[in-house]
């Protein structure tokens, strides 16, 4: 007689869920490093307390990528300071290490180094294009201009067989989009509606597509419309 027992996945499960509550209750209240790329709508959505739904497959999917680049500071040569949070302008982020470049093949100093695990297929594409994720870029500028780094790195490792990435580059040539982010979202703060949906870079046209979309209720609303859905969720869930 065969029984399946749950106890241990639903045990992971609440485990994770929990750690997901935690971490939205603390990152709520403005923009943050890892989110410094998405369409304003999401940026303003999320800073009301309204989240996209994250499934149990995800929850897994973003635990296993924790453990793949806690792996990878093994490999990393002259690690200063791991974890660090960090505050540019008011965007929140935590570095993942902060490292001395010295035993690398070309010195930048002491620069933040954000890792990203990814599938083998992501891995294959990013190898093929012979360059980082514009919004990994991006988050780790963020943690540049905090730093005050005039380079940071991108590490990527496959999260199926431990193959690894790792590309450097010039914080000023990203650092006026990141610039530009702040602003915007600072403005559209202070008006107090929600924007209507609209991407900030064709490398996240994905995020046009419903079935990719973190809000797919709101992205085809005029800022009114979207203004007051917020208002109405915000409403309901203050009731409950």
């Amino acid at each position: 007689m065969k029984i399946r027992d749950y106890t241990i996945d639903n045990r992971r499960i609440a485990r994770l869920r929990k750690a997901r509550d935690e971490n939205d209750h603390i990152s709520s209240g403005g923009l943050s490093a890892s989110n410094i790329w998405w369409p304003l709508q999401w940026q303003i959505l999320k800073s009301m307390g309204i989240f996209s739904e994250v499934d149990d497959y995800a929850l897994g999917l973003f635990e296993r990528g924790n453990e793949v680049e806690e792996s990878c500071i093994l490999d990393i040569p002259d690690v200063i300071e791991r974890q660090k949070p960090v505050n540019y302008k008011g965007v929140v982020g935590i570095v993942d290490a902060i490292v001395d470049t010295k035993s690398f093949e070309k010195n930048y100093g002491i620069v933040p180094i954000e890792i990203k695990s990814v599938k083998n297929a992501k891995f294959t594409r990013i190898l093929k294009a012979d360059d980082s994720d514009l919004q990994y870029r991006l988050q780790a500028t963020v943690y540049a201009l905090a730093l005050k780094s005039d380079h940071y790195g991108v590490v990527i490792k496959s999260a199926d067989d431990g193959r690894v990435l790792t590309y450097f580059y010039q914080t000023a040539d990203t650092a006026d989009f990141v610039e530009n982010v702040i602003s915007e979202y600072s403005m559209a703060k202070q008006k107090g509606v929600v924007p209507e949906f609209s991407i900030r870079h064709d490398n996240f046209k994905w995020a046009e597509k419903e079935t990719y979309n973190q809000y797919p209720e709101f992205m085809k609303l005029s800022s009114e419309e979207a203004t007051k859905l917020a208002n109405k969720i915000i409403k309901e869930k203050n009731a409950s």
